[in-house]
């Protein structure tokens, strides 16, 4: 954009170097007009060559949104529904909050099956051992 603003000038300077010839008084007053044009502070006419390359900077980083954009696209449609499924979701973290102290309960109850385990066969003994003491078998 500064290339093409630079040549604009000196394409405009030209112009009134040959309006100069024919009509000095035109030519003076445009190029009052000119000057006043590429002063930015007064028409906004130009671009700071600072701001002309950060959209420079800027253009170069988009430059991959052509590829990406139909990407973005997919996967905005794909999760369209997670608005519709997040009350569904709080609900089930919700009902998960009491789920450990439910799993220290369902372990504790099968370390006491494991210990009677060991005294079902302890009993087990003791009745084969009684049934042998009384003759029977």
């Amino acid at each position: 954009m500064t290339e093409s603003f630079s040549a604009f000038h000196d394409e405009t300077r030209e112009a009134l170097t040959e309006l100069t010839k024919v009509a000095p008084e035109a030519a003076s007053t445009l190029q009052v007009l000119v000057e006043e044009l590429r002063d930015p502070r007064v028409h906004g006419f130009g671009i700071d060559p600072d701001v002309a390359a950060w959209l420079r900077d800027a253009s170069d980083g988009l430059g991959h949104l052509q590829d990406t954009a139909p990407l973005l696209l997919n996967a905005a449609r794909d999760l369209r529904h997670l608005q519709d499924s997040a009350d569904l979701l709080q609900s089930a973290a919700d009902g998960l909050r009491g789920t450990v102290d439910i799993a220290m309960a369902v372990r504790d109850g099968a370390d006491q099956l494991m210990r009677a385990e060991g005294l079902i066969f302890q009993l087990k003994q003791a009745a084969a051992e009684l049934r042998r003491a009384r003759g029977e078998y």
